[in-house]
């Protein structure tokens, strides 16, 4: 599979999806589009999964691969939990360990450029402003949903410790885009550069993904109005990290030839 193709591959799985939401019923439509959420977590599992083994045990990029694995298989217990009616704590605690481990995961990822020693060359200044900006419009998108649920958890309800900690989590992942960005522009002309450009384009996706939900929730829009366009957004984002993982890869193989 050519770089490209994996790079359009999310886009043309979810116009495939919402196709079928459009054909389908519209009693079935709410199934599909679960369907659709489940599949691309399937998938970007598989693609974490196979981005890691292309690594051997103690690599650092091994390490970072298996926790973005672990973050989407937390993720994707908590929602078969949900749909089988199960305990909410149960769901809780297991979208706390899935944050944790993409908050784990992104930062290690992030931080390859750095490890490999491959940025003793640049400008300590260059690198502040990027991430300055990056930190800026994480705040600026995850802002009113934090101080949402540090309300509610003021006011005693207790599970309110969940979205805040996954607010806190996709504020810090967003904060990540800076060294993401870098890694990827210092790579440009090579293969290499695939992996992380992919996992960006999925960051910023991700970033879309929660500056809508923050306005609509700004705006008390019902959330039913927008679900398509919102799981849309889930769904291509999600499928980014399974192309991603996929051109790791084929990047090391090609490297190695």
């Amino acid at each position: 599979m050519k770089y490209r193709t994996l790079a359009a591959a999310p886009v043309v799985l979810v116009a495939v999806a919402l196709v079928a939401w459009a054909a389908a019923p519209v009693e079935l439509r709410p199934s599909v589009l679960a369907a659709a959420v489940e599949s691309a977590k399937v998938l970007a599992l598989v693609g974490c999964g196979v981005a890691a083994w292309t690594f051997e045990a103690g690599d650092y990029l091994r390490r970072a691969w298996l926790l973005l694995a672990a973050c989407t298989l937390f993720l994707f217990g908590r929602d078969v939990v949900a749909l089988a009616g199960g305990p909410v704590l149960a769901q809780g605690v297991l979208a706390t360990a899935g944050n944790g481990c993409s908050v784990a995961g992104t930062w290690v990822l992030a931080r390859a450029w750095t490890v490999a020693g491959l940025d003793e060359g640049d400008a300590p200044t260059g690198k502040w402003p990027l991430r300055t900006g990056a930190v800026a419009v994480a705040l600026l998108v995850t802002g009113w949903p934090l101080v949402g649920d540090l309300g509610a958890l003021a006011r005693g309800e207790a599970l309110a410790v969940v979205p805040l900690v996954s607010d806190v989590a996709d504020t810090v992942v967003l904060a990540l885009l800076a060294p993401l960005l870098r890694t990827t522009l210092a790579l440009q002309g090579g293969v290499l550069r695939w992996p992380w450009a992919l996992m960006t384009a999925g960051n910023l996706l991700w970033l879309v993904f929660d500056a809508l939900y923050g306005v609509l929730g700004l705006l008390h829009v019902d959330p039913s109005r927008t679900r398509v366009a919102t799981e849309a957004l889930r769904v291509v984002a999600t499928l980014f990290t399974f192309s991603a993982g996929i051109a790791q890869r084929k990047a090391v193989k090609a490297a190695a030839t």
